[in-house]
């Protein structure tokens, strides 16, 4: 299915450097990585979602990936940190024990009861998604 979107989104000094759609069709959100460092989320007329944004430290966002059924997005910072908001809550969760270097995916199950990250190093996990963001393996 292919999408079109004629709206324009200024963002004065920054540049976009990763978006995602998510994956609820009722309520569609696009985030979007900025050099800034930081993820915007502009709605589906266009306009950016207001009083909300997530910053952590002027860290480098690596990937965003949106979770297959709940509006809920993983983030893979560049010093390891994954990140999950939800947008119900609008509240971030943060697990740094798993990962210390750059974050380079996320994939999550087509359930999405499991969410799977690697990094640089090459060190993989695999958490459980449903109730929060618990590491498994």
């Amino acid at each position: 299915m292919s999408m079109y979107f004629d709206n324009h989104v200024l963002m004065e000094g920054e540049e976009a450097l990763l978006s995602q759609w998510s994956n609820n069709e009722f309520n569609m959100i696009l985030a979007i990585s900025t050099s800034a460092p930081r993820i915007i989320f502009i709605s589906e007329d266009g306009n950016v979602v207001p009083n909300f944004e997530i910053v952590r430290n002027k860290m480098p966002i690596q990937t965003i990936k949106w979770h297959p059924l709940i509006q809920a997005l993983a983030i893979g910072w560049q010093d390891g940190t994954i990140t999950l908001w939800n947008e119900d809550e609008r509240l971030t969760r943060d697990d740094k024990q798993i990962h210390s270097s750059s974050i380079t995916n996320i994939t999550f199950s087509s359930d999405g009861s499991r969410m799977v990250t690697g990094d640089i190093k090459g060190t993989c996990a695999v958490w459980r998604t449903h109730r929060g963001m618990t590491p498994v393996c």
